[in-house]
């Protein structure tokens, strides 16, 4: 086949690797390679416009020298990687290689460990098109790729670590990372996308009980590294001012989801399981809010905060309509005048009990509370007297 014929056959295409042969115009192969989009077309490309040396690359200079052409061939079409992989080391040992002198490849390794080639941006985006929407419909179809994936991990332990390092720099040196969010959002917004994804996720934990610790482990990992902490909180804001329709919404779905009985004894279970597991940064974590809660500027901007709050118009009516709820039922209201009379009964015990103690021991400038403070404030009250008698008697 010639260049044209090879790009109508891989463009018509739906899976998304191959494993191609270079042939010389006498038919005899000369390079067995792998690769998707027009990865084929590469080393043609690069023979014309590179000054690099290689064997393969002096035969395709050859070749146009003379005035002639490579012959291509697409042996097959795969969806999983790794299978393509396995065709080509196979092709490979079979043919035989000329640095091992068993056979006409110019291929310099045993096969196996080549990149996936490049896409054009028409071409890439009608893929993943197809792909994502295979996975969408078809719930089976992410197994084949999940097998292969795992296969080319244990083949090659660097394999992870090369595809690592490739997509940080991808991430690194273009708008990929922002695109693919606002991909992320967009498909998210539909229903049963969600529901798919939730399902999925549960029966994964449901199937292997390890996720959990691996993905909990994996969290912490980040989270340990201030540079992350930094940039997710700055992306979190971004989100959030880009898009407050959609940050107010996940705020109540969140609280609502949080509020049902299941979530909280889910939420009571693992808490109880952490604080179990981790009893030193739980004492740690205890004192350092103690410390920020006890201080006075802490108080000040809490103070501060709350008023800014419940003056609000918005604030109000709802306080409003929660007083308006309660006490439209019988029932709380009598709760409520039960309460009433139990403080103000307690308020005039401890009152009497203060002026008792205020004439018995002779103290002078003392100052009855307001009787619109709360009970509270009366056993403070109570309190300060019972320190000032105490102080007086070892003094």
């Amino acid at each position: 086949m010639n260049k044209q014929e090879v790009k109508a056959l891989i463009e018509s295409s739906e899976q998304y690797h191959y494993v191609y042969i270079l042939k010389k115009p006498n038919g005899v192969p000369f390079y067995v390679g792998k690769g998707c989009g027009l990865r084929v077309l590469d080393h043609e490309h690069e023979a014309s416009k590179t000054n690099y040396n290689s064997h393969k690359l002096n035969t395709i200079r050859k070749i146009i020298s003379e005035s002639k052409e490579v012959n291509y061939e697409i042996v097959n079409f795969f969806d999983i990687e790794q299978e393509a992989f396995d065709l080509e080391i196979e092709l490979i040992s079979e043919i035989g290689r000329v640095d091992l002198k068993t056979g006409p490849l110019t291929n310099l390794d045993g096969g196996g460990l080549g990149g996936s080639g490049s896409w054009s941006k028409d071409t890439m985006n009608k893929r993943l098109a197809t792909i994502q929407e295979k996975k969408d419909t078809i719930p089976e179809y992410t197994k084949p790729w999940s097998e292969g994936t795992k296969k080319a991990f244990e083949k090659d332990p660097t394999y992870k670590t090369r595809i690592s390092e490739t997509l940080k720099k991808t991430y690194e040196s273009t708008d990929l990372a922002d695109r693919l969010s606002k991909t992320h959002i967009e498909r998210n917004k539909d229903p049963k996308i969600r529901k798919q994804n939730s399902e999925a996720q549960l029966k994964a934990h449901s199937e292997d009980p390890t996720i959990r610790e691996r993905q909990a482990r994996s969290r912490d990992k980040y989270f340990q590294d201030e540079e992350f902490k930094s940039k997710l909180g700055e992306s979190r804001k971004r989100f959030n001012q880009q898009n407050p329709i959609q940050f107010q919404e996940n705020q109540r779905k969140a609280v609502e989801a949080a509020r049902t009985p299941e979530a909280r004894l889910k939420n009571s279970k693992s808490k109880k399981e952490w604080v179990i597991n981790n009893l030193d940064k739980e004492v740690d974590r205890i004192e350092k809010i103690k410390l920020t809660t006890q201080s006075s500027e802490y108080k000040r901007l809490k103070s501060i905060k709350a008023k800014e709050v419940l003056n609000t118009p918005e604030a109000k009516q709802n306080i409003s309509n929660a007083q308006k709820k309660r006490f439209s039922d019988p029932q709380q209201r009598e709760i409520a005048r039960q309460k009433s009379i139990k403080s103000a009964r307690g308020k005039k015990i401890i009152i009497n009990r203060c002026n008792r103690l205020i004439k018995e021991h002779s103290l002078q400038n003392i100052n009855l509370p307001d009787g619109r403070c709360s009970i509270n404030h009366f056993q403070q009250f109570e309190n300060n007297i019972l320190n000032i008698i105490e102080e007086n008697r070892h003094g």
